[in-house]
């Protein structure tokens, strides 16, 4: 069986054909979204951390951004980071809401 290489990023450098998506799962157990990149598909990622995790998720929303992906992904991060909880996870209040979630990254 072959293995796929993964394409690493480096900083300053981003291959050509580099996929990328912003999206936006949601964890109803914990109430928690994580906003993350991915180089595959969305649903394929959400996928992959239902694995990883043990628990069903949630894909609420997803934005194809090609190369400006990793910068949106640390741009929300950064405004979100009050409501971090860990990693790539964020607890937000009710007032702050998945509409809101999505006009900021709307408006990268």
């Amino acid at each position: 069986m072959k293995h796929r290489k993964q394409k690493k990023i480096k900083t300053g450098f981003i291959p050509e054909d580099y996929f990328g998506a912003v999206y936006l799962i949601f964890n109803s157990l914990s109430s928690q979204y994580k906003i993350g990149i991915t180089s595959v598909s969305p649903n394929k990622r959400k996928s992959a951390i239902e694995t990883q995790s043990g628990m069903r998720l949630d894909l609420v929303d997803w934005w194809e951004m090609d190369t400006f992906a990793p910068t949106a992904e640390a741009m929300l991060h950064t405004y979100f980071e009050k409501y971090r909880t860990i990693g790539e996870w964020f607890a937000f209040p009710e007032v702050v809401r998945e509409e809101e979630i999505r006009s900021k990254i709307e408006r990268l």
